[in-house]
């Protein structure tokens, strides 16, 4: 599988479960399933092993591991693709062609000529943060995400004891056309889409009381789609509120919009407004003071409107022109009552794909119980028995009260109740289970009551392509082991170059630093060298007076270190940026280091990226080359940064 697969089969699952429709599930075969995707690179990753890339596979891997009946759709529009899935889905539940359906999205960034392209292009943000609607957005920021929701008709999910979060009053699909360009968003097309939407919701848009935007903190788009918010929900009637998710989490591309729903359904349940991030000013083109919006930068309860119900506008667009909007509306459910007449002892199966499995699903239920002791019985007995799938390692167990519950669980063999205190049905359908049988729990219940439980614990294993898998040998280059000419655009490629000769070159102070207890190199004897270590990185007294000499003008610092703290490294770097003299930083270290070892030098790379008057360079050995050879490496090649001495040869 690839990853956008295997994460969605996951994550629809968990929809799955916590929905509750494996209670139903003789009648949930007319399921149909809608994911958006876009980018899908990891068939790039190696060329030695062809990987399939098919889209479909998403949606209908689902369709198989479910045994869903109902259509099953894999589409790309862009950015809006999460919204359009709901769309679709939703169509055909009303059209008949299914009863229910799981609509969501996927976006997983495995290859990283995507952030070229992004680059190149000039999309994404120059601080790395997504400024929505602040007075700094001039780029989006990607993110990798999945999200799924399950669909049904309200009256079929309260019918099965189905959760249910939000209730979607309809939505609309539109695209620009022909536009000044084909990644420029359209006010019009905006204001039609969520005009329509609004329509077919049959509500005023006054009532809406929340809009979550598609705001992805773009200099262009963002003040477009506030006056397109601005058009359609006019300007009567009371605050209305917005923001954008993907200043928290980034844009999730193919996903937003179910990042967007998901926010607005936990808003929802909570009743709060939560904040958009990195827009403490606003970005001066949308004026706010004029109009009746209000961008939600702090939390805040969310009260409820004129209609004394709360509902929401999200919007979601694709480059390309593809956009949408959807309306939706909170639900004023009560939880059943329990039955009068509930048992005395309550059956709780627990189960898993192996022993492994099993034992997580055993701990983390111990661990809800601990942090939710008044939990009803009888809703985690019929949740498990009737809302679970059951698999071929079992454990079962009778507990009378959560405490009990609790003890049971952590023994191999809990209290057993007497013959007389059971319905013989239920002892004869738990005897079936215990020895491996598919049996229905769902009659022995008089009412379906769904809890939220942990949910089915996937093992996080790593799937890494052959081409990723590296050991030490991998680190040696030699000259019949060069990297191959087709390898990643992020991969080193080594060649062979002897140092330029720079002898006449000055060197003006010489820093070594060292960890607290380490020797002095014995190489260092004799040279103009001052040694560094942790106590002088703290402060700067000690370097003012190391660094401080007649003429001096240039610094070559020679790290050596293996024990960094984080403290000490943003003094000393926040010592070389206040000092303003030129500065070069040799990081010498061994290939068969410790990778956070060899990794750190990474650090001060980035900060001569930043900063014209520091220049950084890494040097990796097999075996100690001598002080002068890691020293000479400041003298030379001023385009190199990265070198490794092996095997008595220089390779840049």
């Amino acid at each position: 599988m690839v990853p956008e697969e295997r994460r969605f089969l996951q994550t629809a699952y968990h929809a799955w479960e916590n929905s509750g429709c494996f209670a139903t599930e003789s009648q949930n075969q007319n399921t149909g399933v809608f994911v958006s995707v876009m980018f899908s690179h990891y068939q790039n990753l190696d060329d030695e092993r062809p990987v399939s890339g098919s889209f479909a596979a998403i949606a209908n891997r689902v369709s198989h591991a479910l045994d869903l009946h109902g259509p099953s759709i894999a589409l790309d529009t862009m950015c809006s693709g999460g919204l359009t899935a709901v769309h679709l889905a939703m169509n055909a539940i009303r059209s008949g062609e299914c009863d229910t359906a799981i609509a969501g999205g996927v976006n997983i960034m495995s290859h990283p000529g995507k952030y070229r392209v992004l680059t190149e292009q000039k999309f994404l943000s120059s601080t790395g943060a997504c400024h929505a609607f602040g007075a700094a957005a001039d780029g989006y920021v990607p993110g990798e995400g999945v999200g799924a929701v399950v669909l049904k008709r309200v009256s079929d999910a309260q019918r099965d004891g189905n959760r249910i979060y939000a209730i979607i009053r309809a939505s609309a699909l539109n695209a620009v056309g022909r536009a000044s360009g084909f990644t420029v968003p359209s006010e019009e097309s905006q204001r039609r889409v969520i005009s329509s939407a609004l329509k077919r919701a049959e509500i005023e848009p006054s009532e809406i009381s929340y809009i979550e935007a598609h705001g992805t903190g773009t200099e262009l788009g963002d003040p477009i789609e506030f006056r397109a918010l601005e058009s359609a929900y006019g300007e009567e009637g009371e605050t209305v509120y917005f923001g954008s998710v993907k200043s928290n989490v980034g844009h999730l591309e193919s996903a937003a919009a179910l990042a967007g729903l998901i926010k607005v359904v936990c808003q929802l349940s909570a009743r709060v407004l939560v904040p958009t991030l990195h827009c403490n000013i606003v970005n001066p083109e949308l004026d706010l003071e004029s109009s009746r919006f209000k961008l939600v930068r702090e939390t805040m309860p969310w009260k409820v409107g004129p209609s004394q119900r709360r509902f929401v506008g999200l919007s979601s667009f694709g480059a390309g022109g593809s956009n949408g909007h959807m309306i939706l509306q909170e639900y004023e459910g009560v939880s059943p009552d329990v039955p009068k007449t509930s048992p005395s002892w309550y059956f709780i199966p627990v189960s898993g794909r192996d022993e492994s499995a099993l034992q997580r699903r055993i701990n983390e239920l111990i661990a809800y119980l601990s942090a939710n002791a008044n939990v009803v019985m009888y809703g985690l007995s019929w949740t498990l028995s009737c809302a679970r799938e059951h698999f071929r390692f079992r454990h079962g167990v009778w507990a009378r009260d959560v405490a009990e519950l609790k003890e049971a669980l952590s023994e191999s063999q809990g209290p057993v109740p007497a013959a007389s205190d059971l319905d013989p049905m239920w002892r004869e359908r738990v005897e079936a289970w215990q020895e491996g049988a598919d049996v229905p729990f769902t009659d022995l219940f008089p009412v379906p009551y769904l809890v939220d439980l942990p949910l089915y614990p996937f093992r996080n294993d790593e799937y890494l392509l052959r081409s990723f898998r590296t050991d030490e040998k991998t680190l040696e280059v030699t000259q019949d082991r060069q990297p191959p000419s087709d390898s990643l655009p992020l991969s080193p490629r080594w060649q062979d170059r002897a140092a330029n000769d720079s002898s006449n070159e000055c060197l003006d102070r010489i820093l070594v630093l060292l960890d607290e207890r380490a020797d002095v190199p014995e190489d260092l004897i004799g040279v103009e060298a001052s040694v560094v270590r942790p106590p002088d990185l703290t402060g700067s007294s000690k370097l003012d007076t190391l660094v401080d000499r007649e003429g001096s003008e240039n610094i070559v610092c020679i790290d050596l270190r293996r024990e960094w703290t984080t403290q000490q490294i943003l003094a000393f770097v926040g010592y070389l940026c206040k000092l303003g003299r030129p500065t070069t930083i040799l990081s010498a270290c061994q290939l068969n280091d410790h990778p956070e070892v060899r990794a750190m030098p990474g650090f001060f790379l980035g900060l001569a990226e930043e900063n014209p008057k520091v220049r950084a360079i890494r040097v990796q050995y097999d075996r100690w080359p001598g002080l002068a050879s890691i020293l000479a490496e400041s003298r030379t090649d001023k385009d190199v940064n990265d070198v490794r001495l092996v095997a008595g040869r220089r390779h840049v």
